[in-house]
This record gives C-alpha cells, structure tokens and sequence, in this order.
C-alpha cells in the first residue's frame, strides 16, 4: 500500500466519493482497528460490526462540512 498524506486533498477526495481514495482509506484504517479492537472483542463478527460502525461514522463525520478543524 503506497503512503499518502492524511491532508485536505485527500479529505476532499473522500468527500468525492473517489474509488482508489476510499480503498485506500479502508485499507489503511482496517488494519489499525482490527489490531486494536482484538484486545476487546473476542468474536470476529463483532469485530467487524465496530470496524463498519467506526467507517460509518468517520465518512459521515468527513461529509459534513466543517466537521473537521484539520485534515
């Protein structure tokens, strides 16, 4: 996975809907939450949902405008 800044560009293009953005953001984040949310969770189905539910937030947290103070 090629490194990209976490800047307003690449805020932006989430914003856009753009495909090869979203991947990813997805992919980078996924491995984080996963690493951390295996200390709390035993099950991979709950894993799961609190990994969708954390995408779910920040892509709607990210859409709305002024909801971030910095990239």
């Amino acid at each position: 996975m090629s490194l990209q800044p976490f800047d307003e560009a690449y805020v932006q293009r989430l914003r856009d809907g753009d495909l090869v953005t979203h991947q990813h953001f997805f992919q980078y984040f996924r491995g984080l939450l996963t690493a951390k949310l295996r200390r709390s969770f035993r099950s991979p189905y709950l894993i799961e949902d609190a990994i969708q539910e954390t995408f779910l937030r920040a892509l709607n947290t990210i859409g709305k405008p002024g909801a971030l103070e910095q990239p």
